[in-house]
């Protein structure tokens, strides 16, 4: 509890130039799911991202616009977690699904947590 962030050495991330892709596989299309994520940007370096499904064909389906992510440094603000319902038509019927975590503004993409659910 309280306010102060984990110590550095104690800190896990994603992070990347432009993206942060993740390929959900084994999946049942007869389902539905659902997304989790946590992300900061903890040394205000003005990130923004954008969260979209990248379909098979490369098209791509926006499910979080452009985001300013929450940042410690300038405005002490804690991370942030977020979840998304999942449309069913994005999984293929191999029961594959494609994620990504887009830059759009900032020093790179980062992301704390990354989870899947499986609603009822």
């Amino acid at each position: 509890p309280g306010e102060k962030p984990a110590a550095s050495y104690m800190s896990r991330i994603f992070f990347d130039k432009q993206r942060i892709d993740f390929k959900l596989e084994n999946l049942d299309p007869a389902k539905s799911y659902r997304i989790g994520f946590t992300w900061w940007d903890y040394n205000a370096a003005d990130r923004e991202q954008k969260v979209v499904s990248v379909r098979g064909d490369g098209s791509e389906l926006e499910l979080l616009g452009s985001t300013l992510l929450p940042n410690w440094t300038t405005n002490v603000q804690l991370p942030e977690s977020q979840r998304i319902d999942l449309p069913s038509e994005l999984l293929t019927d191999s029961g594959v699904l494609n994620i990504s975590f887009q830059l759009t503004g900032g020093a790179n993409a980062v992301l704390s947590e990354f989870w899947l659910e499986e609603m009822e």
